[in-house]
């Protein structure tokens, strides 16, 4: 990127710099919380979960109260009630949710891994393949690491994950905003 390029690009950043300082600060504070209640932290997700799938449910079905001339009314309505039936079942049972939820990531990590690494193989004379293959065995390795650390980990890894990715949030909002108060303050590189 020569100098116009970055000079251009900072004039695209909006000025409400204060407010992404703000949240990333926010974020902070919010994921060290989490990693210090891990346990409450993977509830909430859970409880979150649950009332989001419940009301995706139900304005899935009002949604085709409203407009029957979408195709597919049957899978609609289907995907309406399993949505507020699994909703509904994550609320009742919140520590069965934990664990179900818990398992859903350790299964994403073992086959979004296994995916990566097989499309890895296949560019392999590619440049970078080896980041695609490197990134496949580590979501392996993270898919064990939770099934074998199973049931106990339901009960804390979501809330330790939530803490990790809030953290690195807010780092990265107030890493960038000062990125591009600095390069306003002294111009482009």
């Amino acid at each position: 990127m020569n100098k116009h390029d970055q000079l251009e690009a900072t004039t695209n950043i909006p000025r409400g710099g204060g407010w992404m300082v703000t949240i990333g600060v926010i974020s902070i504070v919010l994921g060290i919380a989490a990693l210090f209640f891990p346990w409450w932290a993977t509830l909430g997700i859970e409880l979150v979960f649950g009332i989001f799938l419940l009301i995706v449910g139900v304005l899935e079905l009002v949604r085709l109260f409203f407009d029957r001339s979408a195709g597919g009314i049957g899978l609609s309505v289907i995907f309406g009630i399993l949505a507020i039936v699994a909703g509904g079942l994550l609320l009742a049972y919140p520590l069965q949710g934990m664990f179900t939820l818990t398992l859903v990531l350790a299964v994403f990590f073992l086959l979004g891994g296994a995916f990566k690494t097989a499309a890895a193989w296949l560019l392999r004379p590619a440049p970078g393949w080896g980041w695609m293959v490197t990134s496949g065995v580590i979501s392996i390795v993270l898919g064990v690491i939770v099934l074998v650390a199973l049931p106990e980990s339901a009960f804390w890894l979501l809330g330790v994950l939530l803490g990790i990715d809030l953290i690195f949030f807010g780092a990265a909002q107030i890493a960038f905003v000062t990125s591009f108060r600095d390069i306003r303050r002294t111009g482009p590189i």
